[in-house]
């Protein structure tokens, strides 16, 4: 039976974890589910609507946490399951040993991981080719929390002095009917998902809104790990029950922040536009504070999109002009509403708010004043 190499087992050793580990992790780890599931992405293991995850990341052959700052939200809600995810590979090698040491690792910084009601699950990511594809899988610990029952998004509290209520503004003046509404739900964005969901229980969602899709800019994965179209984060439903969205958004918003400032617009717009080709207007929910991180993926785009812009005060975006423009699509913001951006030609300006924009080389730029 192939064994862990010389130096990991030593450092194993140097650090206490090696070779009797304490009981309970032992005992965990005799216990446990397996699970084999392939490397891929999209084959992830599911998490019910009612629970969110916390990632917390190992190296390839680690069991130190490397984002030691999301332990704290482990002491803020009850630990439902808990997964540990590993690499076979090479094929059939016994990572036993480590995965222990990972176990008890954990378990020394978060005692109640040991409590007779977690659930826990060692995932094994087959179909590895070589080690560089092993070591690009995610290697750690996905912890399952339960979101609070009395968390509310419609009423989420902002400071008093906010008074950019685009979203609800947006929404009521236009009379748009079987929506897709793409909406980023990362840091910042709470008081506009808050104007949503007010919107939502105010209306009857039965011919207003056919699928919604909330994104998060990749569910905590770090950002030199983000690749372009595949970047996650994404949640999705088609319900008409009002809890039901609010579950899927709450599990968006508590899995992920974000990280670097661009988001993956394009890659949700590009899933919701596949699950609702139907859907008669198109509408994304944008952070205007916020670069588009996969705007070479919008050629794929083949329906207007319109944009309500969150947080204009300082200016729109010339990414969110441009991808307006270029799939025939419209800007929304507070007091207005910019169609037809497609029919200006080159060398045309444009004026929002005291700002002003141009096309220069069939693009949107940002120019002093005329």
């Amino acid at each position: 039976m192939k064994t862990l190499s010389t130096s990991l087992l030593l450092l194993l050793l140097v650090l206490g974890f090696a070779p009797q580990l304490p009981g309970q992790a032992q005992a965990i780890y005799d216990s446990a589910e397996r699970v084999a599931i392939s490397s891929h992405r999209e084959q992830a293991l599911p998490v019910e609507a009612t629970y969110f995850k916390v990632p917390l990341f190992l190296d390839y052959n680690g069991f130190r946490i490397n984002n030691q700052s999301a332990l704290t939200l482990l002491q803020t809600h009850p630990i439902r399951t808990i997964r540990l995810y590993y690499s076979d590979y090479p094929p059939g090698q016994d990572l036993s040993l480590l995965n222990l040491g990972r176990i008890d690792a954990l378990l020394r910084q978060v005692p109640q991981a040991a409590a007779d009601t977690v659930v826990w699950q060692i995932v094994k990511q087959t179909d590895c080719t070589n080690r560089r594809e092993a070591q690009k899988r995610f290697h750690g610990f996905e912890v399952l929390l339960a979101i609070p029952d009395d968390i509310k998004l419609s009423t989420i509290q902002v400071d008093s002095s906010f008074q950019d209520f685009v979203v609800d503004r947006v929404l009521r003046r236009n009379d748009w009917r079987e929506m897709l509404i793409v909406t980023d739900v990362t840091g910042s964005m709470a008081p506009y998902t808050s104007q949503l969901f007010l919107w939502l229980q105010l209306n009857t969602l039965d011919d207003r809104v056919k699928q919604f899709v909330f994104f998060n800019d990749g569910d905590y994965t770090r950002d030199a790990d983000k690749v372009i179209g595949q970047t996650g984060g994404i949640y999705h439903t088609k319900s008409k029950a009002y809890r039901e969205v609010e579950l899927t958004a709450l599990q968006s918003m508590f899995n992920g922040g974000g990280g670097d400032s661009p988001e993956n617009d394009v890659e949700a717009l590009l899933r919701g536009l596949h699950l609702c080709p139907d859907c008669q207007e198109n509408i994304l929910i944008a952070d205007n504070f916020s670069k588009v991180r996969d705007l070479e993926l919008l050629h794929e785009i083949n329906q207007p999109i319109r944009i309500i812009i969150c947080g204009s005060e300082t200016g729109v975006n010339v990414e969110y002009l441009n991808l307006a423009r270029d799939t025939g699509g419209s800007i929304h913001l507070m007091e207005e509403d910019l169609f037809e951006l497609i029919q200006l030609n080159e060398g045309k300006t444009l004026e929002i708010n005291g700002f002003h924009y141009q096309i220069v080389d069939n693009r949107f730029v940002r120019i002093k004043g005329l």
